[in-house]
């Protein structure tokens, strides 16, 4: 599992738009995000999300377009736009150490609290926003029945604690690959 966005140096200079961008990039178009995205549309093809696609493997299909454009969006706008316009850093600052409750508050923190690019601190904009913006655009290409004021703001809400969980596991991911694959 890439962690592209994770930095275990604290004292890591701030990332030009540029970097940003390609950051953005290396998100999406690694191996591993088509695989997670094919997984979640099995899973919304299996529990008969967005039913107006219907069953079949077009209906697989209209569901991992989606669901790759939903994840490519609030990446953009998460990663490269927002985090350049508001001088936000997109990457999760490891802590690496401490008890598991400190590491544990530390992730969910950062999902509300971001570095900026002078290495101060202040409200996580980019992730509070991205995910409204990428669901309003999805009005474009969601079904009629899926459209609306109230089912997009549900949609970017979605966005909010998986950003919490993301950072969660990107805190431990680590300690649990040393665990799981150390050498005999």
């Amino acid at each position: 599992v890439p962690n592209f966005g994770v930095v275990n140096n604290p004292k890591a200079g701030a990332l030009t738009p540029r970097e940003k961008f390609r950051l953005f990039a290396r998100q999406t178009y690694d191996p591993f995000h088509f695989v997670s995205i094919g997984i979640s549309s099995s899973i919304d093809l299996a529990r008969d999300d967005l039913p107006e696609y219907g069953q079949d493997a077009a209906g697989y299909g209209q569901r991992y377009g989606t669901n790759f454009a939903d994840s490519t969006l609030g990446g953009f706008f998460g990663t490269y736009l927002l985090p350049t316009l508001m001088h936000e850093d997109p990457r999760y600052f490891r802590q690496g150490t401490g008890t598991i409750r400190s590491r544990l508050l530390h992730a969910a923190e950062a999902s509300a609290i971001v570095r900026r690019d002078d290495g101060t601190y202040g409200p996580n904009y980019a992730n509070f926003l991205s995910g409204f913006l990428a669901s309003s655009i999805g009005n474009a290409y969601y079904p009629e029945q899926q459209r609306g004021a109230d089912i997009t703001f549900s949609r970017g809400a979605r966005h909010l604690p998986g950003a919490s969980i993301n950072a969660i596991f990107q805190e431990f991911w680590p300690d649990v690959k040393r665990l799981l694959f150390r050498k005999q």
